[in-house]
């Protein structure tokens, strides 16, 4: 049986590798093929957030869109399946992101995402940050 602190490595995992080095592998090896990310569910351009394809897509899109991207782990708490992370982005947008012109801006995103891990994967999120300043 997993442990709170695996689950915490898998979470790390995927925005360390996933997130800031571009590894899309890690998203197929630590996500359940039916995950979903509620945070997106009703917002446009990423609706549908649903599965490993869907967060390779929004990872590739963003690390496209931001110079630099960088996500940092400020603080971690896991009990029983649950992972709470907060954590920091930041990075210089390169032009047009989420419909907002970001060319040459420096940005910083706050937020805070509550993973559930079931069998060593990633199985449902919630994520809520400021992601309007990035």
């Amino acid at each position: 049986m997993a442990t709170t602190d695996d689950n915490k490595a898998i979470v790390r995992a995927v925005l360390e590798e996933g997130w800031n080095n571009g590894n899309l592998s890690v998203v197929d090896q630590l996500h359940d093929p039916n995950y979903i990310n509620h945070q997106y569910e009703n917002t446009p351009n990423f609706a549908g957030l649903r599965g490993p394809d869907r967060v390779k897509q929004q990872i590739t899109q963003l690390r496209n869109a931001i110079v630099g991207f960088q996500v940092t782990i400020t603080d971690q708490v896991a009990e029983g399946d649950k992972v709470v992370t907060h954590w920091t982005a930041s990075g210089i947008g390169r032009g047009q992101y989420l419909g907002l012109d970001r060319g040459g801006k420096q940005g910083q995103v706050h937020g805070i995402t509550i993973s559930r891990i079931s069998n060593g994967k990633i199985v449902e999120e919630s994520t809520h940050s400021d992601a309007d300043r990035l």
